[in-house]
């Protein structure tokens, strides 16, 4: 399925969670199926790991991929917190940031990039041009220089909300009965 069409039952979900895609979904029509599938007070979890821009090299970076961005959206560029406005149906947004550095081959550096969907698709003297600003960036930065080993410095951002829909009290008490007749052996009735 899609955000905006889970195949899932109506308050069938704990949580739901959702990596480096948020961005992407059509977002007060995911909100509404997102919280459509949750049972009240279900939990949604946004996660985006990004590059750390207070490291100067990896600012470079970002700043030589965004130069052929184009229109492809991005978890920086969207204004998706707009979407959890009051009417949305969640509750507020928590926000909490890990750092963590992942250590790749200059190689794989240079891999990462040019497998980006908008350098991807670039034409073949753009996407070389791309690889020459990579290379001569890991040349010359003192992070980076002479190693074969980098370490690219990034940031977990994860956001937590849960879902403010209120149950209906039948809708509590078919559940408390189906519990009840779980506990007393009674799984063939209830299944």
């Amino acid at each position: 399925g899609r955000a905006e069409a889970l195949p899932l039952r109506n308050g069938s979900a704990d949580a739901a969670t959702v990596a480096q895609a948020f961005h992407w979904f059509e977002g007060p029509t995911a909100l509404r199926e997102i919280r459509r599938i949750l049972r009240p007070g279900g939990g949604l979890g946004l996660i985006w790991n990004i590059r750390d821009e207070s490291v100067p090299w990896a600012a470079d970076l970002t700043a030589i991929i965004e130069r052929h961005r184009g229109d492809t959206p991005g978890s920086l560029l969207t204004d998706w917190k707009a979407w959890f406005g009051p009417s949305s149906g969640f509750g507020p947004l928590e926000h909490r940031t890990f750092a963590f550095g992942h250590s790749i081959s200059r190689d794989a550096v240079l891999d990462r990039v040019l497998s980006i969907s908008f350098i991807a698709t670039l034409p073949d003297p753009a996407r070389e041009a791309v690889r020459s600003e990579v290379l001569a960036l890991l040349a010359r930065d003192p992070l980076t220089r002479g190693r074969d080993t980098v370490v690219v410095p990034y940031r977990t951002d994860t956001y937590v909300t849960r879902s403010a829909r209120e149950e209906p009290d039948h809708a509590l008490h078919e559940r408390l009965d189906v519990t009840e007749q779980v506990s007393r052996g009674g799984v063939d009735d209830v299944l």
